[in-house]
């Protein structure tokens, strides 16, 4: 706590007299001029008046109330608030190497038409960049700053945001940063997992693969005829051995495809009830 009622005395830097400034007097000092106060600097003074280190009034000084200073301390306004960063994209470039550079962790962004764009700073794990889109009428192109990327769309490829849509990029190494919904994993190394089940990496097995369908041969209808005697009057049968061979062929193959499908969606079975997608039960 500073005393209200302390009067500091300050000396003339030349030696002259000394003066007494009264309780809310104010001290005018020149440009590039000092003061010593008591033997001490300023800052010091009030330093030890205050109860802050020099280094803590360095972050004070130049902090605004509701504004966002870099490096300085952050003061709430008088309603709570706390401004964000803010950039205008009007004149600036649409490719990577023009963009506007992003400094803040909440970026505000005015854009004039959907060529604009911003670029995020270089990526770090966790670290964490909101760009909002203020605009309703105009996109605004997203971009990571040279040879990053963003979620799967490959190195320095753009992220569009859409007419008043804001986006959170969350950086998942030195050079990736994640943002929206989909794709759900951006790597298959990142672990998913659905309805409180313990998060897997992407599920990889040989059972998985695509098989290639067996080619059938439609059966025709001269395939069966009637017996030609009259002890088999009546009776149907293959007209020869050939349809007889050929529809144990066709079957065969029936039985390879089932066999093939089967194992497929057992396999998908059992790596959604892994995700948690399916229960795969009662």
């Amino acid at each position: 706590m500073v005393d209200a009622t302390y009067q500091p005395k300050v000396y003339r830097k030349d030696g002259g007299d000394t003066q007494v400034v009264a309780s809310g007097g104010v001290i005018a000092i020149e440009t590039g001029g000092d003061i010593t106060v008591n033997g001490a600097s300023l800052i010091d003074e009030v330093a030890a008046l205050s109860g802050l280190d020099t280094g803590e009034l360095g972050v004070l000084e130049g902090a605004a109330a509701g504004s966002v200073v870099n490096s300085k301390a952050a003061i709430y306004s008088a309603t709570g608030g706390l401004a964000r960063s803010s950039a205008s994209v009007t004149a600036l470039s649409s490719d990577q190497a023009g963009a506007a550079a992003m400094t803040a962790e909440i970026n505000s962004v005015t854009a004039a038409n959907d060529t604009k764009a911003v670029k995020l700073p270089t990526a770090a794990a966790d670290k964490v960049v909101e760009v909002i889109n203020t605009v309703r009428t105009a996109s605004l192109k997203v971009y990571p700053a040279t040879g990053g990327q963003i979620n799967a769309l490959g190195a320095n490829a753009v992220y569009t945001l859409k007419p008043g849509q804001r986006a959170t990029f969350i950086g998942k190494s030195t050079t990736l940063w994640h943002t929206g919904v989909n794709p759900v994993g951006e790597a298959a190394t990142d672990k998913v997992g659905f309805y409180g089940v313990t998060p897997v990496v992407q599920p990889a097995s040989a059972s998985q693969a695509a098989f290639t369908a067996q080619t059938y041969t439609a059966v025709g209808a001269t395939t069966f005829s009637a017996a030609g005697t009259a002890a088999y009057a009546g009776v149907w049968g293959f007209a020869s051995s050939t349809v007889a061979l050929t529809l144990r062929t066709q079957l065969n193959k029936v039985i390879t495809d089932m066999a093939k499908q089967n194992t497929l969606l057992l396999q998908l079975r059992a790596e959604l009830v892994e995700l948690g997608a399916i229960k795969g039960g009662a």
